[in-house]
Protein backbone atom coordinates (compact mmCIF):
# COMPACT_ATOMS: atom_id res chain seq x y z
CA UNK A 1 0.00 0.00 0.00
CA UNK A 2 0.94 3.62 -0.33
CA UNK A 3 0.03 6.95 1.21
CA UNK A 4 -3.74 7.35 1.01
CA UNK A 5 -5.90 10.14 -0.38
CA UNK A 6 -7.47 12.09 2.45
CA UNK A 7 -11.04 13.32 2.22
CA UNK A 8 -11.31 17.07 1.83
CA UNK A 9 -13.12 19.76 3.76
CA UNK A 10 -13.92 23.24 2.46
CA UNK A 11 -13.98 25.55 5.49
CA UNK A 12 -13.86 29.35 5.75
CA UNK A 13 -13.04 29.66 2.02
CA UNK A 14 -10.01 27.34 2.36
CA UNK A 15 -9.34 23.72 1.39
CA UNK A 16 -8.38 21.31 4.18
CA UNK A 17 -7.82 17.57 4.49
CA UNK A 18 -9.61 15.47 7.09
CA UNK A 19 -6.71 14.26 9.24
CA UNK A 20 -8.60 12.87 12.22
CA UNK A 21 -12.02 11.42 13.01
CA UNK A 22 -13.61 10.78 16.37
CA UNK A 23 -17.22 9.66 16.20
CA UNK A 24 -19.77 7.84 14.09
CA UNK A 25 -21.99 8.20 11.03
CA UNK A 26 -19.59 9.95 8.68
CA UNK A 27 -20.43 9.39 5.00
CA UNK A 28 -20.49 5.73 3.91
CA UNK A 29 -21.18 5.04 0.21
CA UNK A 30 -22.68 1.64 1.04
CA UNK A 31 -25.61 3.45 2.71
CA UNK A 32 -26.49 4.67 -0.80
CA UNK A 33 -26.14 1.21 -2.34
CA UNK A 34 -22.73 2.01 -3.82
CA UNK A 35 -20.01 -0.64 -3.80
CA UNK A 36 -16.73 1.24 -4.44
CA UNK A 37 -13.98 -0.65 -6.23
CA UNK A 38 -10.30 -0.31 -5.40
CA UNK A 39 -8.37 0.56 -8.57
CA UNK A 40 -5.43 2.43 -7.05
CA UNK A 41 -3.17 1.64 -4.10
CA UNK A 42 -3.46 5.28 -2.97
CA UNK A 43 -7.21 4.86 -2.40
CA UNK A 44 -7.94 1.62 -0.58
CA UNK A 45 -11.55 2.72 -0.01
CA UNK A 46 -12.38 3.21 -3.71
CA UNK A 47 -13.78 6.70 -3.12
CA UNK A 48 -12.83 10.17 -1.89
CA UNK A 49 -15.23 12.90 -0.85
CA UNK A 50 -15.17 16.55 0.06
CA UNK A 51 -17.28 17.94 2.88
CA UNK A 52 -18.41 21.46 3.62
CA UNK A 53 -20.96 23.30 5.73
CA UNK A 54 -24.32 24.64 4.58
CA UNK A 55 -24.95 27.03 7.41
CA UNK A 56 -24.00 24.70 10.26
CA UNK A 57 -25.10 21.48 8.51
CA UNK A 58 -22.34 19.06 7.48
CA UNK A 59 -22.74 17.95 3.87
CA UNK A 60 -20.85 15.95 1.26
CA UNK A 61 -20.32 18.40 -1.58
CA UNK A 62 -18.23 16.20 -3.89
CA UNK A 63 -17.84 12.45 -4.30
CA UNK A 64 -15.37 10.68 -6.60
CA UNK A 65 -15.97 6.93 -6.71
CA UNK A 66 -15.03 3.88 -8.76
CA UNK A 67 -17.93 1.62 -9.67
CA UNK A 68 -17.19 -1.52 -11.68
CA UNK A 69 -19.04 -4.52 -13.08
CA UNK A 70 -16.99 -7.44 -11.75
CA UNK A 71 -18.88 -9.96 -13.88
CA UNK A 72 -17.83 -8.42 -17.19
CA UNK A 73 -15.56 -10.49 -19.43
CA UNK A 74 -12.70 -10.31 -20.24
CA UNK A 75 -12.14 -7.37 -17.88
CA UNK A 76 -14.13 -5.26 -15.45
CA UNK A 77 -16.22 -2.51 -16.94
CA UNK A 78 -17.00 0.91 -15.46
CA UNK A 79 -20.57 1.29 -14.22
CA UNK A 80 -22.42 4.63 -14.25
CA UNK A 81 -23.54 5.49 -10.73
CA UNK A 82 -27.11 6.24 -9.72
CA UNK A 83 -28.58 9.68 -9.14
CA UNK A 84 -27.76 10.89 -5.61
CA UNK A 85 -29.63 13.76 -3.98
CA UNK A 86 -30.89 14.86 -7.40
CA UNK A 87 -27.42 14.75 -9.01
CA UNK A 88 -26.22 12.43 -11.75
CA UNK A 89 -22.51 11.63 -11.91
CA UNK A 90 -20.13 12.85 -14.55
CA UNK A 91 -18.39 9.86 -16.05
CA UNK A 92 -14.63 9.43 -16.28
CA UNK A 93 -12.58 11.65 -18.50
CA UNK A 94 -9.12 13.16 -18.28
CA UNK A 95 -10.12 15.59 -15.51
CA UNK A 96 -10.39 12.79 -12.94
CA UNK A 97 -8.74 9.67 -14.34
CA UNK A 98 -8.53 7.75 -11.03
CA UNK A 99 -12.31 7.56 -10.53
CA UNK A 100 -15.01 6.71 -13.05
CA UNK A 101 -17.91 8.58 -11.39
CA UNK A 102 -17.78 12.14 -10.10
CA UNK A 103 -20.65 13.81 -8.25
CA UNK A 104 -20.41 17.56 -7.69
CA UNK A 105 -22.61 20.02 -5.79
CA UNK A 106 -24.22 17.11 -3.92
CA UNK A 107 -25.17 19.01 -0.75
CA UNK A 108 -25.87 15.59 0.80
CA UNK A 109 -26.53 15.98 4.55
CA UNK A 110 -24.43 13.84 6.88
CA UNK A 111 -25.70 13.09 10.38
CA UNK A 112 -22.25 12.75 11.94
CA UNK A 113 -21.81 13.06 15.69
CA UNK A 114 -18.29 13.57 16.96
CA UNK A 115 -15.18 15.50 16.00
CA UNK A 116 -13.13 16.08 12.87
CA UNK A 117 -9.59 17.36 12.67
CA UNK A 118 -9.19 19.28 9.44
CA UNK A 119 -5.70 20.28 8.40
CA UNK A 120 -3.74 22.20 5.78
CA UNK A 121 -0.14 23.17 5.06
CA UNK A 122 1.40 19.69 5.13
CA UNK A 123 4.96 19.43 6.50
CA UNK A 124 6.73 17.71 3.63
CA UNK A 125 9.65 16.44 5.76
CA UNK A 126 7.13 14.25 7.64
CA UNK A 127 5.89 12.48 4.52
CA UNK A 128 5.85 8.69 4.71
CA UNK A 129 4.63 6.61 1.79
CA UNK A 130 2.09 4.67 3.86
CA UNK A 131 -1.47 5.14 5.11
CA UNK A 132 -3.24 8.36 6.05
CA UNK A 133 -1.32 11.42 7.22
CA UNK A 134 -2.40 12.39 10.76
CA UNK A 135 -3.09 15.93 11.93
CA UNK A 136 0.32 16.36 13.60
CA UNK A 137 1.92 16.37 10.12
CA UNK A 138 0.25 19.70 9.27
CA UNK A 139 0.90 23.29 10.36
CA UNK A 140 -2.75 24.42 10.52
CA UNK A 141 -5.32 22.23 12.28
CA UNK A 142 -8.91 22.89 13.33
CA UNK A 143 -11.15 20.71 15.44
CA UNK A 144 -14.81 20.77 14.39
CA UNK A 145 -17.42 19.21 16.70
CA UNK A 146 -20.79 18.00 15.42
CA UNK A 147 -24.04 16.76 16.92
CA UNK A 148 -26.25 14.90 14.45
CA UNK A 149 -24.55 16.70 11.55
CA UNK A 150 -24.79 20.19 13.04
CA UNK A 151 -21.58 22.10 13.83
CA UNK A 152 -21.59 22.92 17.54
CA UNK A 153 -18.03 24.11 18.07
CA UNK A 154 -14.84 24.88 16.17
CA UNK A 155 -11.41 25.81 17.43
CA UNK A 156 -7.96 26.29 15.99
CA UNK A 157 -5.78 23.61 17.63
CA UNK A 158 -2.64 24.30 15.58
CA UNK A 159 -0.54 25.26 18.62
CA UNK A 160 -1.60 22.14 20.56
CA UNK A 161 -0.75 19.97 17.55
CA UNK A 162 2.66 21.69 17.20
CA UNK A 163 3.39 20.92 20.88
CA UNK A 164 2.39 17.29 20.32
CA UNK A 165 4.59 17.06 17.22
CA UNK A 166 7.64 18.13 19.28
CA UNK A 167 6.99 15.35 21.81
CA UNK A 168 6.48 12.52 19.33
CA UNK A 169 9.11 9.85 18.98
CA UNK A 170 10.84 9.45 15.61
CA UNK A 171 9.57 5.84 15.50
CA UNK A 172 6.14 7.21 14.61
CA UNK A 173 7.58 8.12 11.22
CA UNK A 174 9.18 4.73 10.58
CA UNK A 175 9.68 1.89 13.05
CA UNK A 176 13.30 0.94 13.65
CA UNK A 177 12.54 -2.61 14.79
CA UNK A 178 10.96 -5.20 12.45
CA UNK A 179 8.66 -6.49 15.21
CA UNK A 180 6.91 -3.12 15.40
CA UNK A 181 6.52 -2.71 11.65
CA UNK A 182 3.20 -4.57 11.17
CA UNK A 183 1.50 -2.64 13.98
CA UNK A 184 2.91 0.62 12.61
CA UNK A 185 1.57 -0.13 9.10
CA UNK A 186 -1.86 -1.03 10.52
CA UNK A 187 -1.94 2.16 12.63
CA UNK A 188 -1.15 4.38 9.61
CA UNK A 189 -4.48 3.34 8.06
CA UNK A 190 -6.49 4.71 11.00
CA UNK A 191 -7.75 8.27 11.32
CA UNK A 192 -8.94 7.94 14.93
CA UNK A 193 -7.95 10.64 17.39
Amino acid sequence: MTAQFLDGFRYKEKDYAIAGIHGEALFDPENLGLNPAVTCTACSRGYVCTYTLLGKQLVVSRLAVNLLDFHAEPEWLPVPGPEINGRKPMLAEERFPLFNNLYEDLELPVRFTGGLLIARDFIQELYVHMGFHPAWKFHEVWELLFDDGILTESQDVSLKVAELRKKLEPTLLKPKEPKGKLKWVKDTFKLDY
